[in-house]
């Protein structure tokens, strides 16, 4: 569930959506995502987080017990599956609307002071650099094993990681990236 784009943040980043992962009754992490958002110039819209922590992972109609274990050689929490869903939805929700790119945080993000600017210098290289194919960037994962260096932005690097990020506490989809995810998707098998 969406919840209207907050109306006290007027800057933008063109054809770019934000969406913030919020379970309902986290206030307090709500008001301190807003307050970094809102510092950068950045507007947002809440999008209610899957409260998976009481899932019965064995029994959840989304989720694929055996191709898990296959997979990633351990079940999957409740946390985990919820997580997975938030996104799902976030995606679903970022192609309906006509923007380019979509920005989906994670609640308990914590923002560089150049995210902002940051963003905004990525989307333009990205823009740039159109013949680039890419599903996502993850913006929040700095720990990258096997991935090439494409371009840096001040302190900050841009890789080409050679497989699936796990951490999603900052995501930036492509249009065609998050058309693929939800194509693909079946069963929830990996966080």
């Amino acid at each position: 569930m969406l919840e209207a784009a907050q109306r006290d943040v007027h800057s933008h980043v063109d054809g770019l959506v934000i969406f913030l992962i919020n379970l309902d009754g986290s206030g307090a992490r709500l008001k301190r995502a807003q307050s970094q958002l809102g510092s950068q110039g950045l507007s947002y819209q809440r999008c209610s987080a899957f409260d998976g922590r009481k899932s019965e992972t064995a029994v959840d109609e989304h989720y694929d017990h055996h191709r898990t274990l296959r997979y990633f050689g351990r079940k999957m929490l409740g946390g985990e599956i919820g997580c997975y869903l938030s996104h799902l939805s976030c995606a679903r929700s970022f192609l309906e609307t006509e923007a380019k790119y979509a920005v989906i945080l994670e609640d308990d993000v914590q923002l560089e002071n150049e995210f902002g600017a940051t963003l905004r210098e990525l989307i333009r290289w990205l823009d740039e650099n159109s013949s680039l194919s890419f599903d996502l960037v993850n913006l929040g994962n700095g720990k990258l094993k096997i991935s090439t260096l494409l371009q840096r932005f001040g302190r900050f690097e841009l890789h080409d990681a050679h497989y699936f990020p796990m951490t999603s506490t900052a995501l930036l989809w492509s249009r065609p990236g998050a058309e693929s995810f939800l194509r693909r998707h079946d069963k929830i098998f990996a966080p």
